[in-house]
Parts: C-alpha cells; structure tokens; sequence
C-alpha cells in the first residue's frame, strides 16, 4: 500500500515562482535563436546552389577538351565517360541515402561531402590522363549530391506555408546561374 501512496504523491516544488520565469524566458529565447538560424538556412543554400551550378557550368562546357587531351576522340568513348558518370551518381544517391537513413552521415555532412568531393574531382579531370579522368567522372558521380540534400533540409527547416516559396527560390538559384554566366562572358 506505501509503494501506491508514493506513486500517486505529487512532489514538492523546490523552485519559486520566479525561477520558473526565467527558465520559461530562457527556453524561449533559445527558441527564438534557433528561428533566427532557421530562417537564414534557406538563403545559404540558395547561395550554395547557385556556387555549386556555376562550378558545373564552367567545367562542364571544357569536358570535351579535356577529353581530347586525355586521348578520348571517339563518340562512344565520351557516350561511355557520360553513362559511367551518371551510374555513379545514381549509385552514390542510392548509397549516400542508405548511410544517411541509418545515421552514419547527417545532411550538413552529405553537403560537404558534395562540395569537397566535387571540388576534388574537378581538380583531377585537370591532370589529362585518362585514368584521372574516369576516377574523376565516378567519383563527381557518387558524391555530387546537392541539389537532393539542399532540398531536403529546405524541406526540414521551413515551414509548410513558406515551403513552395524557398523551394522556388532555389530553384531559381540553380537556373539564375545561367544569367551570371552570360552576364561574365559579355563582359
């Protein structure tokens, strides 16, 4: 009958009332800063997306060069470099989705990953040889993932109201580049 009593028994309050405003204040305010953070996520991957695309846009254009200088002439050659890249990247997202499902990688850890991998495998299409060349195509493949991971913590740190508008944003971000990139050449 005591272990009854002292489960149904309300414990004593140790705090005073003011004690219990100012924790309240305090959770607020975090609450406040961490929207304050929220809300400046979006714009920071607008302004990745828009980096990561212009990086695309200007190595992409010099890949056939690059292939020429690694011995690459043939059209089935380039064909071939073009599929090994785009099964690598649906490989990668199958892989990076499966660690990041089972929390080995976290989203911010699959962005850098995108940028660093990325930045890394443009730098070895640089080298000329077609051995550098084909690691560069397959590794840019597996880990060129941003546009998936930005939308997804876009998704995760806005609200349902505001969702269609930074979506749309960033959208624009990955198509805005484009103008950058007439804008630079006409200067």
């Amino acid at each position: 009958m005591r272990d009854i009593d002292m489960c149904t028994t309300t414990p004593q309050r140790t705090s005073s009332v003011s004690d219990d405003i100012k924790e309240d204040a305090s959770v607020y305010n975090s609450k406040l800063d961490m929207k304050k953070n929220y809300e400046k996520i979006p714009t920071i991957l607008c302004i990745l997306v828009m980096i990561d695309m212009l990086s695309v846009s200007l190595v992409v254009p010099l890949l056939h060069q690059y292939y020429k200088n690694a011995g690459v002439h043939s059209a089935s050659q380039r064909e071939m470099l073009s599929s090994l890249y785009s099964s690598s990247q649906i490989a990668g997202g199958l892989i990076i989705g499966l660690l990041s499902d089972l929390g080995y990688l976290s989203r911010r850890r699959i962005l850098f990953l995108s940028f660093i991998g990325s930045a890394v495998s443009y730098a070895m299409i640089v080298a000329g040889s077609l051995p550098y060349l084909v690691f560069s195509r397959v590794c840019v493949g597996l880990v060129k993932q941003t546009m998936t991971v930005s939308t997804s913590l876009l998704a995760r740190c806005t609200t349902e109201s505001d969702r269609a508008t930074y979506l749309g944003r960033i959208t624009a971000s990955s198509t805005g580049k484009s103008a950058l990139v007439l804008f630079c050449h006409v200067l």
